[in-house]
């Protein structure tokens, strides 16, 4: 399908406005998501925003009115605008995180995010759930996927571990993130040591880790 660019529409646009969109677009690829504000830093007014949602041009989240996108999103870009209404403090996490590793099946009822305990004040916007952590999520627990800052593989598994019940899940994404090299047995055996799991929850951790470690080593001969 073609893409049309802003000076493609046919309603009357002016053309310096066209061209300013264009390089906003060109600015925010390649998802095309943008906030009212950095529009406004482009040149291209907040109260004409409106405007160009009513005629197609743009698309506004449901959720948070001042973020707009080009595009209907494709899948697990929905969770690009989720980040931008989270904040920069905030890391997917959790469920979410996993999907964007393409680690499983479930899909939350909110996007989920980690954010400093001392944000804890910070009520979530829907669909947005937050988790809290005593420290930021550090370094060595965070990727990017989609332009997005996410938990490790191996981090987001043993935060799922924690928090749902959803076992059959945690196995099928320990042996699929060995499979794949996402994550090595020594990344999940230190995530599991820098976690907050129950004794019960690391028992079965790691016995889950061993059985997938044995099962890969074997296909690998």
């Amino acid at each position: 399908m073609k893409m049309l660019h802003a000076c493609d529409i046919v309603w009357s646009m002016h053309p310096r406005t066209a061209a300013r969109l264009d390089r906003l677009r060109a600015a925010t690829e390649p998802f095309g998501v943008f906030t009212a504000g950095d529009a406004a830093r482009h040149g291209i007014s907040r109260s004409l925003l409106p405007r160009y949602v009513r005629n197609g041009t743009l698309l506004r989240n449901t959720f948070d009115r001042t973020i707009y996108r080009f595009e209907t999103p494709a899948e697990h870009e929905s969770i690009v605008d989720a980040a931008l209404i989270a904040g920069p403090e905030a890391v997917a996490s959790h469920v979410t995180a996993l999907r964007l590793h393409d680690l499983t099946d479930l899909v939350p009822e909110a996007d989920e995010f980690t954010l400093p305990r001392a944000r804890r004040s910070r009520r979530p916007p829907a669909p947005l759930k937050f988790h809290f952590a005593s420290a930021p999520v550090p370094a060595e627990d965070v990727a990017s996927v989609l332009g997005v800052r996410v938990t490790t593989p191996a981090r987001s598994l043993v935060d799922v571990t924690r928090s749902t019940g959803r076992l059959d899940q945690i196995e099928r994404g320990i042996s699929e993130a060995l499979e794949r090299g996402l994550a090595t047995p020594r990344d999940l055996v230190s995530a599991v040591e820098r976690s907050h799991l129950t004794r019960n929850q690391r028992t079965w951790f790691l016995r889950k880790l061993e059985a997938a470690s044995t099962s890969f080593a074997r296909t690998a001969e």
